[in-house]
């Protein structure tokens, strides 16, 4: 598992409220195939991809739990089960979500257009939970702090302080994403909600839900025998750093940070 430093650079925010949340049926691509959830009688959650021809297959992500989650103190009506959510769906067929195992810990899964699952999990968090996917195979999401404490029964406890976005490229690496102003408190933090096909991200973060939007990320030019970070970047004797990127007509030009 690659991690990156976390990314405030082309980072824009403004006041407008978020969506509202979505509807179980969550997702769905170019080609009209549907994913989300359903609830079963003992109220265990199981996502589900419905095709273009009505055919509906049943995605139970390896490691579900099937039993109920804990009380939430003084509201036994938000009771609800363990297992899988399916939240999206690209157009090449691949979909993620989410699943509770049986120790009430929330990981994220992304499910191939052949139906191999791969586990999502932000090292050293309490839990993960994907939101979004591009057609580039990217991934936006959620993870929380890690618990403060498990009970003795050993189940996951409540989460101790907020959430906290992260991007997953293609090639599985994660980058955190923590905001100016974002908040520490629970139900505060930052949201990356979707990621587009050009890279930019969109999301809400702190408590009024303010908007953001992160611009696409333009991959620098390296150069042999260069001393350039892991972003591309050189640093010149005089303390500038320095990058070089081709434009849409394959023109190099620099951008100098003094």
């Amino acid at each position: 598992m690659k991690m990156r430093r976390q990314w405030t650079d082309g980072v824009r925010a403004s006041r407008p409220r978020s969506p509202e949340r979505a509807a179980p049926a969550r997702g769905q691509d170019a080609r009209a195939t549907i994913v989300g959830y359903y609830i079963d009688e003992k109220l265990v959650h199981h996502g589900f991809a419905r095709d273009p021809n009505g055919t509906l297959t049943t995605l139970d992500a390896p490691g579900a739990g099937e039993g109920l989650r804990p009380l939430v103190m003084g509201h036994p009506e938000l009771r609800s089960g363990q297992g899988t959510v399916a939240s999206r769906v690209n157009d090449r067929g691949t979909t993620i979500g989410y699943f509770i195992d049986a120790k009430n810990v929330q990981h994220g899964f992304l499910r191939d257009k052949l139906g191999t699952f791969l586990t999502i999990d932000v090292p050293g968090s309490g839990g993960t939970v994907p939101e979004s996917i591009n057609d580039s195979g990217d991934v936006t999401g959620t993870y929380d702090d890690p618990p403060i404490g498990v009970d003795n029964s050993r189940v996951h406890s409540y989460r101790s302080g907020a959430e906290h976005g992260f991007l997953r490229d293609a090639d599985g690496t994660i980058t955190v994403c923590d905001l100016p102003l974002a908040g520490n408190f629970p139900w505060e933090g930052a949201h990356p909600q979707t990621a587009t096909n050009e890279g930019a991200v969109v999301g809400w973060y702190g408590r009024n839900r303010d908007v953001f939007i992160r611009e696409a990320h333009v991959a620098l030019e390296r150069y042999p025998g260069m001393q350039q970070d892991e972003l591309g970047i050189w640093s010149s004797p005089s303390g500038a750093r320095v990058g070089w990127f081709k434009d849409p007509d394959g023109n190099t030009l620099s951008v100098t940070q003094f």
